[in-house]
């Protein structure tokens, strides 16, 4: 699962600095325990839709 670091922490596991906008894969175990903080969530999940392309105006 993909995520975005929306709060600076070191990581426990890799030991790692993870810097806010950063994006890396964990598992969805280690996501729970990022987001269910007593300090607040530091990870949002990615989500991989499709952005609809942008529709040019005409003149007239």
């Amino acid at each position: 699962m993909k995520v975005q670091v929306i709060k600076p922490f070191v990581d426990r596991v890799t030991g790692h600095l993870r810097q806010v906008g950063t994006e890396f894969d964990a598992k969805p175990e280690r996501v729970r325990e990022l987001t269910a903080s007593s300090l607040g969530p530091f990870v949002a999940e990615v989500t991989d839709e499709p952005k609809e392309p942008t529709k040019r105006r005409t003149k007239k």
